[in-house]
């Protein structure tokens, strides 16, 4: 194979992964899944047997990232900005579409299950100011 010159068009190409979790019975994994289409970043969830084979894409929001199993499995909490912000959104696994777990006045950041599956924590902007740079 010849070698070839670097062309800028190459970053579009680009694939990132991103956030990946691993299912209770190890069995597949998680991701976000990050290109470049129409000169903006996407971010989808993907899923893949830890075996391998022909990874499947779980979700086709524009900005889908960070997935957490539930400890049983059937379920995935996830990050998505398709409601305008940030915000954390349950996919169950088994088949159906996503659904927005809350509406938080700020972006949410992160979302991870209790061990015992019954509740989620969430980490988001509260929009305090808590750090100030200048007079006072």
């Amino acid at each position: 194979m010849a070698d070839r010159r670097f062309n800028p068009k190459d970053v579009l190409r680009e694939t990132f992964l991103t956030h990946l979790d691993v299912a209770p019975d190890g069995s597949s994994v998680a991701y976000g899944r990050r290109t470049i289409e129409d000169g903006a970043y996407r971010t989808r969830l993907w899923r893949v047997a830890i075996e391998g084979g022909r990874p499947e894409q779980i979700t086709a929001g524009d900005a889908d990232g960070r997935p957490r199993f539930s400890p049983d499995g059937k379920m995935l909490v996830f990050i998505s900005g398709r409601s305008g912000k940030a915000q954390p959104w349950l996919l169950p696994l088994a088949g159906g579409e996503p659904r927005q777990l809350a509406e938080f006045p700020a972006q949410v950041g992160a979302a991870d299950w209790a061990p015992d599956g019954k509740s989620i924590a969430v980490l988001g902007q509260t929009g305090e100011q808590r750090f100030r740079v200048g007079e006072q």
